[in-house]
Parts: C-alpha cells; structure tokens; sequence
C-alpha cells in the first residue's frame, strides 16, 4: 500500500501567497452599484424620467418627522391618556415609547443612509434585506395603516377647529383640509418640503408656548398667583386605576397609556427613511437629521408631557 506525500512547499512561495492575500485585502471592495455614491447617482439618472427627485434638504426632512410625531397624538390624544392614567403614567409612558423610538429611529437611518435609493420604504428593505413575503406583508399594512391615519387626523382637526363655537358645519373644514392635503402632493418635492418645513415649524412653537406657558403657572405666574408646582400630582394623584381596583388597576391604566402613547409616535421615524431618497447629499444629512429629531423628541414630547401634567388635573 503506498501513499503519496504532498509535495513541500518552498518559502519563496509562501511569501508570495502571503503577499498575494495582504495585496487582495487592500483592494477596494466591490460593490453593487446602488451601494457606492457614484453608482447611486447613475442608477438615480437612469430612472429620473418619472421618478422622484432629490429636492429636500436635511432640515425638510427633521422637521417633516418630527412634524409627523408632533400632532394630534401630542395635542388631541394626550388628554385622554391624562384622564385614563393620570399624569405620573402619561410622563412614563413618553419616556418609554422616546427610548423605543430611539431605537427605531437608529436602525432606520443607517440602512436609509447606506443604500439611499429613491422610492426606498421600510416594505422595500424588508424585501430586500429579510424575504419578499415581508416586504409584501409590510407594504399592505403600510398602506392600511395609513388609509386609516388620514381620515382621522383630518377629522381630529376639524373638531379642533369646531372647539371655538362657529355655526360652520364640520364637513366643511374636512373638506378643505382633505383639498390642501391632496393639492400639495400635486407640486414638486421642494414645494411640499417648504411647507411641511412651515407648518412643523408652526406646531414647534404652540409646543414651546405650551412649554413657557407651563413653567410661568408652575411659578405661580398666573392670574390668581397661585403656585401650581406639582399639586396635580398630589391630588388627585399621580396615576390612577382603570378597569378594576388596586395594583391591577393601575398595570391596566399604565398598559392602556402605553398603547395609546405609541400611537402618537406612528410612523414618524419611517418618514425619515421615505425622505432619505429625495434628500441631497443623504449619507450626510440623514444621520444628522436622525440625531436631531431625537434630541427634539425628548424636549417636545417628554417636556410637553410633563407639562400637560402640571397645568391639567386629570
């Protein structure tokens, strides 16, 4: 029985493979074209005609996400979690929900900022990157999930117009927002950047008031010069039970606090994503706009929450 032994293997080739290996190490890796920014551009060229186009900038995109967080969830919804769970769960339940969000917000960013391709969403990553079956799953409940967003934000507004007493129909004010809402999306990326840029703008400053506001009255700044601080807090509390009694009750208020929270936050951290293929320069600016988005949620959110706590009884 014979057996052949390998033939030895010289030092000269040795060096040479190991040469070989730290040469290819050093090259530069290859990358699918939608990967590198040159191949990004190409790609984005060859499909301009009827597709979108880049024409929102870093501070478009902040404050269109953080104009989609900042709404009826913060001025509408906030006043039933109060009275469901009082002020102690409302402030926690933001708390919470930001630190989650937070998250979100940073998983996003980085895969909309390593592949900013135009027409990008979460369903279209979720194809790519997991299965077709999610992407295709994702992508209809995106899309039922705001079929129903709308029409209740539309009919959220119109009852805030109708708090001022007015002899105006309801149905008028949906009307007119439901025109403007579909008017804007008929003019290009820029303009409808602007605008959302405007109205954000707008709802940070009724934010800020509501801040200013609050911190006077907790000073006893108010008419009556009474000092406010925390008193709500105290009395009536600062949670409270729901459904049933005791420690029960209050997991049930936090847990319907929590639910109702989240809803505040929908979707606000996938506009990013969605704005990141009609950004300029998105690699760059995209994780800026993420990093300051985050810092305003903890200033709007969890101040407005605290806020809404100090000056409201529940």
């Amino acid at each position: 029985m014979s057996t052949e032994s390998a033939p030895p293997i010289l030092p000269n080739e040795t060096n040479k493979d190991s040469t070989n290996s730290s040469e290819k190490m050093k090259e530069r890796a290859h990358l699918a074209p939608e990967e590198c920014e040159s191949g990004l551009s190409q790609v984005q060229d060859s499909k301009s005609r009827g597709s979108t186009r880049r024409g929102l900038k870093s501070r478009h995109a902040q404050m269109i996400a953080l104009g989609g967080t900042i709404g009826t969830g913060l001025f509408v919804g906030t006043g039933q979690a109060l009275s469901v769970g009082g002020p102690g769960f409302l402030f926690l339940a933001y708390c919470l929900e930001t630190i989650f969000v937070y998250g979100i917000v940073t998983a996003t960013t980085e895969i909309s900022a390593y592949m900013p391709a135009g027409g990008s969403t979460m369903a279209s990553y979720a194809t790519r990157y997991v299965s077709p079956s999610l992407g295709f799953a994702m992508g209809w409940l995106y899309w039922y999930s705001f079929a129903i967003i709308v029409p209740y934000e539309i009919t959220a507004a119109g009852l805030v117009v109708n708090y001022w007493p007015n002899d105006i129909n309801i149905a008028v004010w949906i009307t007119v927002l439901l025109f403007v809402i579909i008017g804007l999306n008929f003019f290009p990326v820029k303009v409808y950047g602007e605008t959302e840029f405007w109205f954000a703008s707008l709802k940070v400053f009724m934010i800020v008031g509501l801040l200013i506001l609050s911190f006077i009255l907790f000073w006893s700044g108010g008419p009556s010069h009474r000092r406010l601080g925390f008193h709500y807090w105290k009395d009536p509390g600062a949670t409270k039970e729901y459904l049933i009694d005791g420690a029960g009750g209050r997991f049930c208020a936090l847990l319907y606090v929590l639910v109702f929270s989240a809803f505040s936050f929908s979707f606000a951290p996938e506009l990013l994503v969605i704005t990141g293929g009609e950004m300029e320069s998105p690699r760059r600016n995209l994780p800026t706009a993420a990093k300051r988005y985050f810092y305003r949620l903890l200033i709007f959110y969890i101040g407005g929450t605290l806020a809404i706590g100090v000056i409201t009884v529940s």
